[in-house]
């Protein structure tokens, strides 16, 4: 096809995956602990007051609001830069991965 334009990953820049994985996943996981916090906040209402202090549950889903996505993140950066390292040793010997990219347009083009 006219256009079509064969490359070869053949490295990952490991700042950059350590970056974008970080913010990537922290975003994810505030979303995901948003339900789990706000329920960890309201399932103080329906607790016998000698169960546990009041201020546990709501002080405790909102710590854990920041601090498990924070974890979350770090984790999953460091195995995200594991997996690029592995890739960036494993590229060297069988070429990387192959890329078909289509041009478009000339960068002139798009400007004007």
């Amino acid at each position: 096809m006219k256009g079509d334009i064969m490359y070869w990953l053949k490295k990952i820049n490991l700042g950059s995956v350590a970056v974008y994985s970080f913010i990537l996943i922290f975003i994810l996981g505030l979303l995901i602990m948003l339900p789990f916090g706000l329920i960890s906040v309201f399932v103080n209402s329906p607790m016998p007051n000698d169960f546990y202090p009041r201020f546990v549950f709501p002080t405790f889903g909102t710590i854990m609001y920041f601090i498990f996505p924070v974890i979350y993140a770090i984790i999953g950066s460091v195995v995200n830069v594991i997996i690029a390292l592995i890739y960036n040793l494993i590229s060297v010997p069988l070429g990387g991965i192959k890329i078909n990219l289509e041009k478009i347009a000339d960068f002139d083009e798009i400007a004007e």
